[in-house]
């Protein structure tokens, strides 16, 4: 089934297809051509905005300037707070969600003893909250983050300290489990969005005040 999925993975990736190589196959019909034309004079018009800001011609004394201070992009980015705090808090967030994939399945073995269904009904009660990150990307565009992401790590906090009381073959301590589970993976999927936002308005920031111009991609990436 991995190697199923990682295939499939594979065929959609290379199923996309980029806007400019759409644009230029759309030509028969009318609409769809002004629209894709329209669109990809902006891309370009963008592209070339960007190069400018970069490349433009500067007087010999704001060259001598900017190439004092020039350095990569990545490290342009890392050199922000912002971005810094929330690779830490991703950090953080990984290995919460690595801690259970490595020790969650030969406790409950041990314990339980759950078959492999019955251990990955476990992990939807871990991964099932996760459908409110819709809703939480809308708090966070409306409210901001940072309430809410120190929120899911202080919520997330009862939940570890109560799963240490999962240490019998119970109903009780199968329902303290599940319900610890949830918690955590609310508290997971709170977080998500949060820093995701915060490394897209690192990336804006640094658009809007400096000419060395980092790229979404690179961000989410590192």
């Amino acid at each position: 089934m991995f190697f199923a999925l990682i295939t499939l993975d594979l065929i959609l990736r290379l199923m996309m297809i980029e806007p400019r190589a759409v644009a230029r196959t759309v030509g028969s019909e009318d609409s769809e051509s002004e629209h894709w034309s329209m669109f990809e004079q902006q891309y370009e018009i963008n592209n070339v905005l960007a190069a400018s800001e970069v490349v433009a011609p500067l007087d010999q004394g704001q060259h001598r300037e900017k190439n004092s201070k020039w350095h990569p992009n990545f490290l342009e980015i890392f050199m922000s707070p912002r971005f810094s705090f929330a690779v830490v808090a991703t950090i953080c967030l990984i290995t919460v969600i690595t801690s259970f994939d490595g020790a969650l399945l030969l406790y409950v073995d041990d314990l339980f003893g759950f078959s492999s269904l019955e251990t990955g009904l476990l992990f939807l009660a871990l991964a099932g909250p996760a459908s409110i990150q819709p809703l939480i990307g809308r708090l966070v565009d409306r409210y901001g983050g940072r309430f809410i992401g120190a929120a899911g790590f202080l919520i997330s906090y009862p939940a570890f300290v109560c799963m240490r009381f999962v240490d019998k073959n119970s109903t009780e301590a199968k329902i303290l489990l599940v319900s610890m589970l949830v918690i955590i993976g609310a508290s997971i999927s709170a977080t998500i969005p949060v820093y995701m936002a915060e490394v897209s308005c690192v990336v804006l920031d640094k658009r809007s005040a400096q000419d060395n111009i980092p790229n979404f991609a690179q961000a989410y990436s590192l």
